[in-house]
């Protein structure tokens, strides 16, 4: 027998900001008619995603200390793409 389940309602809370990142949060979501939740969602999300390139960026700048370890992250790039681009 299938187990029914039930949709629970999403739980939310407060934010507290300054007045000035209000105004501008209420602007952005007057100017692209996305809600205010809408846009601090994404706001987070993008903001996560920064991080992860700058943990990549910081990861390559440490492989590339190595050269053993760069060579071998430069042959697995051709592996997967058929090979070094020429200019």
């Amino acid at each position: 027998m299938a187990k029914k389940t039930v949709q629970e309602t999403p739980k939310t809370t407060t934010i507290r900001v300054d007045a000035g990142t209000h105004k501008r949060i209420v602007k952005l979501s007057e100017q692209t008619g996305r809600s205010i939740v809408d846009l601090a969602q994404d706001a987070v999300v993008m903001y996560e995603r920064q991080l992860g390139r700058e943990r990549a960026a910081r990861q390559l700048i440490e492989m590339k200390k190595d050269p053993v370890a760069w060579q071998e992250f430069i042959d697995e790039i051709d592996a997967v793409t058929g090979g070094p681009i020429d200019d």
